[in-house]
């Protein structure tokens, strides 16, 4: 049961995160330039937590 809870949990986090990835990239390209080390890290932890939740299958 532990790992259904890790994966729906880290499956939530992903959805935020790929909301804000989505209001990061909706904005005009200067400001986007400027948030695009912030969407480079979103995108890291996503990929880590998709990992985690292959892992823990």
């Amino acid at each position: 049961m532990r790992n259904v809870e890790i994966i729906g949990n880290n499956n939530a986090i992903i959805n935020r995160y790929a909301c804000r990835i989505a209001e990061l990239e909706n904005v005009s390209l200067q400001e986007r330039q400027a948030k695009k080390e912030e969407i480079g890290i979103l995108n890291r932890k996503i990929l880590c937590l998709i990992a985690e939740n292959k892992r823990v299958m």
